[in-house]
Order: structure tokens, then sequence, then C-alpha cells
């Protein structure tokens, strides 16, 4: 009684190890099934790097509002760390942007090319002398818009 136990959970250990293998492989296999089942102008963006490049353009964009919302800042210092917040919004957009093709993400496929526009226009108000910082707050405002509500 006791060796057949054993032999069973014996057993089970070279199963469980072949299962976790197998599906290892499926994994790193879905690239490319991907590049045989979908279009070749078809970009797929992977969950994790749409979440951690969201969550980082969320910071950032808060950076912006606080700088932007902030009558009292230097005006020197604040038109160099505008423009350090453009500059890294649109670094963050750069990992999100499907050139207009299509997506398993479509809302962000349909509308990156729009706000990466808006983010230049706001990038060279923000470096004009003096600075328009309306494109800026804008851009700001269009984020919050969609996102407050998730």
């Amino acid at each position: 009684m006791i060796k057949s136990k054993l032999a069973e959970k014996t057993l089970h250990l070279p199963l469980s190890l072949i299962a976790v293998l197998l599906a290892s492989a499926m994994l790193g296999g879905c690239a490319q099934i991907r590049k045989a089942t979908y279009p070749p102008d078809f970009v797929y963006l992977e969950k994790q790097e749409v979440r951690t490049s969201m969550q980082k353009m969320a910071i950032s964009i808060g950076k912006l509002d606080r700088l932007l919302s902030d009558t009292e800042y230097q005006s020197s210092t604040k038109k160099e760390d505008v423009n350090a917040e453009l500059t890294n919004i649109e670094d963050i957009s750069r990992s999100l942007n499907t050139g207009g093709n299509q997506s398993n993400h479509p809302v962000i496929a349909q509308h990156m090319e729009n706000f990466r526009d808006q983010l230049s226009m706001a990038r060279r108000a923000a470096q004009a002398d003096p600075p328009d910082y309306y494109p800026a707050g804008r851009l700001v405002g269009q984020c919050q818009g969609c996102h407050i509500q998730r």
C-alpha cells in the first residue's frame, strides 16, 4: 500500500514537469503563430507592455498637470521641466505607436497618431519664446477626459 502511493507520487512529479515544460514551449511559440495568423502590418502589443507604458504615461501626465497648475513656479525652470515631461511622454508613447496599422489594441491604434500629433504641437508651443502652455494643458485634459472613467 505504501509503495503504491509512493509510486503514484513519483509518477505525478515527472508528469507535472512535462506539463510545465510544454506550456512554456507553447507560450514561446505564440509569437511565431502570430506571424503566420496576422497580416504582416499588424502590430501586436503585449498586455504587460501596454500596462507598464500607460502607467508611466499617467505618472508623467500627472507631473505635467501639476507643473502647469503651479502659478508660482519660476518661469525659466518651468519651461525646462514642462519640456522634459513632454519629451518623457513622447518617449513612452513610442512604445505604443502602431504607425496607424491594425493592432490587438484598436483604441490605441486608432488614437495614438492623433495623440502624438497633439504632443508634438504641445512641445513646439512650450519651447516657444514666450512659451505657450495651452496645448500641453489641453493634452492633459484630453488624457484625463478619456481615462477618468478607468
